[in-house]
């Protein structure tokens, strides 16, 4: 799987984000812990686009029927039976939104903005957080690609 930035907006071009870093993290991710996509989706795209509150607002009234910006919205696009030109998923980002939601945290621009995309990646390989339990394996998922990616994160200010 190939994780590719594109830039919208461009408030949040230049934030330390690695490609190269993501990739690997997550193409080791899926190896490990979800081998049937790994092994379908490993040539498969992930774009993660970085849009205005405008963009977004727009995108989560159509999908959501939530008529608000939001931090991230995500969704996935593969299909286990197709075999090549996939896209694996989409990850959209407030720009607007992460600015503001760093700085409430009190954490790092780019930790806020990495958080999100592991949050939305996740998201794509299946993990939700309707209820408790399901909220502590997402967290727990979320603090193991942060990890690694070298981002100390507090999941408690979430």
């Amino acid at each position: 799987m190939k994780a590719v930035l594109r830039y919208e907006s461009k408030k949040l071009k230049n934030k330390n984000l690695s490609e190269t870093l993501l990739n690997k993290v997550f193409n080791d991710y899926l190896k490990d812990q979800i081998p049937t996509i790994y092994k379908t989706c490993k040539e498969a795209e992930l774009n993660i686009n970085f849009v205005s509150d405008a963009q977004i607002q727009l995108i989560n009234n159509d999908l959501r029927g939530k008529n608000k910006p939001t931090d991230v919205l995500s969704w996935e696009m593969y299909d286990l039976e197709m075999k090549e030109n996939m896209i694996f998923g989409e990850i959209y980002i407030s720009d607007d939104y992460v600015i503001k939601q760093a700085d409430k945290k009190r954490v790092e621009l780019s930790d806020e903005i990495t958080f999100l995309i592991c949050h939305g990646f996740l998201h794509i390989c299946g993990y939700t957080h309707e209820n408790d339990q399901d909220e502590a394996e997402m967290n727990h998922e979320t603090e193991i690609l942060l990890d690694k990616l070298g981002i100390d994160y507090c999941m408690d200010i979430i």
